[in-house]
């Protein structure tokens, strides 16, 4: 139960560091003298490039979690290696195709 609750309390405060350094990143880099369309295409902008950045991520994690759970080099039982095989492979799929729709 412990385990759980450290967990919990840490990803707490990951999350909100992240947040107060959008907040930060905000103030600094939206001016105050920009018109409402500037400032609603600058946002536009980041949204599409971190969203990008971050399945990228999720996407090179994925790839390492297949041969990682197929070798059963994590020394997790054959159960959860599978359930984290077929996870790992939905989402490089969906990846994979949603990166092909983009591009047609």
């Amino acid at each position: 139960m412990m385990e759980i609750l450290t967990i919990i309390v840490f990803m707490g405060v990951v999350c909100g560091v992240a947040a107060l350094i959008l907040v930060f990143r905000d103030k600094l880099t939206l001016r105050r003298h920009m018109s409402a369309e500037e400032r609603q295409t600058a946002i536009t902008k980041r949204t599409a490039r971190l969203q990008r950045k971050w399945a990228t991520a999720m996407f090179v994690m994925a790839l390492i979690a297949l041969p990682v759970n197929v070798f059963g080099l994590g020394g997790r039982p054959l159960r959860e290696r599978v359930i984290y095989f077929i996870m790992a492979a939905l989402y490089v799929w969906y990846f994979l195709s949603s990166y092909r729709r983009h591009q047609d």
